[in-house]
């Protein structure tokens, strides 16, 4: 990383706007991916609602919450 008491030189500033950029995009994916699956299961849930008998609402935030 940087050396204590001088600045960065070029290639270490390149480094770590390299490695910044790289885990901005693995949050960013990571998000999208929970985004995804939460809307998977929720069409899941209101599938299966409509197939079965209607929950009460502490049921159906319970189980996609969990």
């Amino acid at each position: 990383m940087f050396r204590i008491g001088g600045k960065p030189d070029e290639a270490e500033l390149q480094e770590a706007k390299e490695s910044a950029r790289k885990s901005v995009w693995f949050q960013a994916k990571i998000f999208i991916g929970t985004i995804l699956v939460l809307r998977i299961v929720i069409a899941d849930e209101t599938l299966s609602l409509k197939r079965e008998e209607p929950y009460d609402n502490i049921t159906i935030v319970a189980s996609v919450t969990f």
